[in-house]
């Protein structure tokens, strides 16, 4: 099995169904320290989505899952790895401070675009999953203003 760092619109399980077909639907709460969540990946459907960026005193929330190697597959083609997104091992802590290792998707650089505030669609998708996922509510109302506005989440 694969472990996967899921963020943005993949905190959906609707979605997240609907892309890894096998998953279970089980996750895990976990934090991604020394990131912060931005909405600067440039999507021709929602003009921007989710993305990672290195930042020393942030942290970004999301869920662990943990995918079979066809479900890893299709999660990589709706990613468009390895070109729109890079798909990189890193270090995360669970919320009983377990830190683990999991996959996480990062936008690379020809892909990145600032300035630009994401589709009310594809926020609604973001915020749902982050309501389904119970990340916390703090979290959740800073990505929803971040969606409208043109900074990062702390």
């Amino acid at each position: 099995m694969n472990r996967v760092f899921a963020y943005g619109s993949n905190l959906d399980p609707q979605r997240l169904k609907l892309r890894a077909p096998s998953w279970d639907g089980t996750f895990k709460r976990a934090r991604l320290p020394q990131r912060e969540l931005r909405f600067n990946k440039r999507s021709f459907k929602y003009g921007v989505a989710a993305n990672i960026f290195p930042h020393q005193h942030r942290s970004v929330w999301g869920i662990v899952i943990e995918l079979n190697r066809e479900d890893l597959a299709a999660i990589d083609r709706c990613e468009g790895f390895p070109i729109h997104y890079d798909r990189l091992s890193t270090q995360l802590f669970l919320d009983d401070r377990r830190e683990i290792s999991a996959y996480v998707y990062r936008a690379n650089p020809e892909f990145i675009l600032e300035g630009k505030t994401p589709s009310s669609d594809y926020l609604n998708y973001v915020v749902r999953g982050a309501q389904a996922c119970s990340l916390p509510e703090d979290y959740i109302r800073a990505i929803a203003r971040l969606g409208k506005t043109e900074s990062s989440v702390n």
